[in-house]
């Protein structure tokens, strides 16, 4: 067969116009090598302008909402860790349990062994709760025998019993009844570490006001001077304190307050006979039997001032957390047969307010 020139030119031109109007390339019969390979680089240049002409109407056009939306979908599908056998992925709620575990002979053996063991240190561990129990009990009775004949002192507040003093405070001159190294526990263990000392206002025997403050409204200003929870003295009204001037209680006495000082017992304090009786919760315990023995006899009228619903305790360091743990611990049952132990008097222990100073 003889190649005819100009059908294959027809055939190109028609396979250029179809690829232009359809989007495709339509191959035109091949006659000859060379007219095949014509048509095939037409084809791709048309493909190419095709495409070119669709990649720049597509910039072209504005984005539309739904192109813009962003797809939420997968943040609401389950998260499933693909290397977890089945069921690991679920909450122990949801997977049955299965009791009916079967054991291996050896399996059986080690786990009456290991139910031996643990019967074995239960026994252990209640004989040595009992052995415990039984060296307190030895320890609270030898305590009790050495302290059985310690002597008794009455709690009754004398009125009669004062000395009458004058101090300067800040200029001021402050004039006050002083009632010294007074026991408040009927049955102390150390009485000189279990006083207290209580000072007055003199205006208030002469019906007198101090600061507005009457011997009827008083408040009660009660410091501790304990330190290191060691044993606290007295806290003695003064005119030159370690700051300067006059120290809390003289200043105290100045503006009105009826100030009551208790001594109180701390942990490094041992009888003569060898026994620790400063250790917790004497602390504590010595200062609410304070405050019992100030309500106690300012009821029965002996401490001639004082109001006892405005007992305010004040303390620094461990003196200012033991304020704090007498504000806390008003009335609390837990210290109550301490407080017996010790013949407190029977009366309330809260107090008004507590400051504490570093605790």
């Amino acid at each position: 067969m003889r190649f005819n020139s100009s059908h294959a030119k027809q055939y190109l031109a028609a396979a250029i116009v179809a690829s232009l109007l359809q989007g495709v390339v339509i191959a035109a019969p091949v006659f000859a090598e060379t007219v095949s390979t014509s048509k095939t680089t037409a084809a791709q240049e048309s493909r190419q302008r095709k495409a070119a002409a669709s990649t720049d109407s597509t910039v072209a056009q504005p984005e539309t909402a739904e192109q813009n939306a962003i797809d939420h979908s997968a943040e609401f599908k389950p998260v499933r860790n693909v290397f977890l056998r089945e069921g690991e992925y679920r909450p122990g709620s949801a997977i049955p349990y299965n009791g009916n575990v079967k054991l291996t002979k050896e399996e059986m053996a080690e786990e009456k062994v290991l139910l031996k063991d643990i019967k074995k240190l239960q026994e252990q561990r209640e004989s040595f709760l009992k052995n415990c129990a039984k060296e307190k009990n030895k320890k609270d009775e030898a305590f009790a025998n050495a302290f059985k004949n310690r002597q008794e002192y009455s709690i009754d507040f004398d009125p009669d019993d004062y000395t009458k003093k004058t101090m300067n405070a800040n200029g001021e001159t402050v004039s006050f009844r002083a009632y010294e190294n007074l026991v408040y526990v009927k049955k102390p263990y150390d009485p000189e570490s279990q006083m207290l000392s209580v000072y007055i206002p003199e205006p208030y025997f002469n019906g007198g006001t101090v600061n507005g403050f009457t011997a009827e409204t008083a408040p009660i200003f009660m410091p501790n001077g304990v330190g290191g929870y060691m044993p606290g003295q007295i806290v003695e009204p003064k005119e030159d304190s370690r700051h300067g001037g006059a120290n809390a209680v003289l200043y105290a006495l100045s503006n009105g307050y009826v100030v009551v000082s208790p001594a109180i017992r701390g942990r490094s304090l041992k009888h003569k006979n060898g026994y620790e009786t400063g250790k917790a919760p004497a602390l504590i315990v010595d200062y609410k039997a304070a405050v019992r023995f100030v309500r106690y006899n300012r009821k029965a009228g002996r401490i001639p001032a004082g109001d006892t619903e405005k007992i305010i305790s004040s303390g620094t360091s461990a003196g200012g957390a033991l304020s704090a743990l007498l504000g806390a611990t008003g009335n609390a049952k837990d210290y109550d047969s301490y407080l017996k132990e010790l013949g407190a008097a029977h009366e309330r222990d809260d107090i008004f307010a507590s400051m504490a100073y570093c605790p």
